[in-house]
């Protein structure tokens, strides 16, 4: 299967895949490219062309162009001497593309309001080309699997051609897995950190297994104890359970929101009405990874005597 080429991302041009299986045939976008000032001369134009399994030019081929409020189906009708087919871009109007007859990539994104490039490729005279082919769905066998450490409950996507291919949360063993890969290269990445690592080739059958660092350079605490108000009885009662956690694991402790939002870990003693779902999200919101502990009092010594015996400060998800 095909490489996807997009030199037009930087315009905003995107691809949404195909709904297919393994095994079934799908037109893809294996092209997509903005013209340069010296190939455009001032046009405005979506440029459509069709391919066969084989990379022949399928005539009689049919695509959709829409844009909200409309839709127009063009036919690769062209000599070989030009692309198969055009539509024409109207300033304001912002175009999708895909292929009929069969499970279509959607390549969308596509308008000619972009900045003046010089004589050629002036605002709402820019233009592009898309190339579908008719191809089959790769069964992939790869893995790419390993760890982040430090990075347990954040997100770790996974790119080829620029594009996310699939997002996991990484477990609180801060293990993570990407299976049933077709061949490709492609780059890893967590949002909201420096990690990434790029050029990652598969063969479609091997399993790769990485080892990942992740500084938590933005977090100068490493771990906070969350309780509720300090007014409330049942919050006293929660700090005089929790003592010996604190004195074996030495987390910072204390009331703020704002304070634990500091810290790389964030471990909340109680309930939702000690300290609310929304707060929670609000430190995931600022990169905290978010555990909570719950329960009564009976339950609450349980559990943080049985960390202090595991020699883990962290509860399991």
């Amino acid at each position: 299967m095909p490489e996807r080429e997009n030199d037009a991302l930087n315009y905003g041009v995107g691809v949404e895949p195909a709904k297919v299986e393994a095994g079934q045939s799908y037109w893809m976008a294996i092209k997509i490219h903005h013209l340069t000032p010296q190939e455009n001369q001032g046009r405005s134009l979506l440029y459509i062309d069709i391919l066969d399994e084989g990379g022949k030019r399928a005539y009689g081929a049919q695509a959709r162009v829409s844009w909200p409020g409309g839709s127009q189906v063009v036919t690769v009708d062209k000599p070989l001497s030009e692309p198969g087919t055009n539509f024409p871009l109207w300033p304001g109007q912002l175009c999708s593309v895909e292929v009929l007859g069969l499970p279509s990539d959607r390549v969308t994104g596509i308008h000619n309001d972009h900045p003046d490039e010089g004589p050629g490729n002036t605002r709402f005279h820019h233009s592009f080309l898309v190339v579908f082919q008719k191809v089959v769905k790769e069964e992939g066998r790869s893995v790419i699997k390993g760890e982040v450490v430090g990075g347990a409950g954040k997100t770790i996507l996974l790119l080829r051609q620029g594009e996310v291919v699939s997002a996991k949360i990484i477990g609180e063993d801060e293990r993570f897995a990407f299976e049933k890969l077709p061949a490709g290269v492609y780059t890893l990445t967590v949002p909201g950190t420096d990690l990434r690592v790029e050029d990652i080739e598969l063969d479609g059958l091997e399993t790769i297994t990485l080892r990942l660092v992740l500084e938590e350079k933005s977090k100068p605490i490493y771990h906070y104890l969350l309780f509720g108000p300090p007014e409330r009885p049942e919050v006293q009662v929660d700090i005089l359970l929790a003592s010996e956690y604190i004195m074996h694991f030495g987390p910072v402790v204390g009331f703020s929101l704002e304070e634990a939002s500091n810290a790389a870990n964030v471990t909340i003693i109680g309930d939702y009405d000690r300290v609310s779902l929304q707060e929670e999200e609000l430190l995931k919101g600022k990169g905290c990874t978010v555990r909570r502990i719950t329960g009564d009092a009976y339950q609450l010594k349980a559990i943080l005597s049985d960390l202090v015996d595991k020699g883990t400060p962290f509860p399991q998800a």
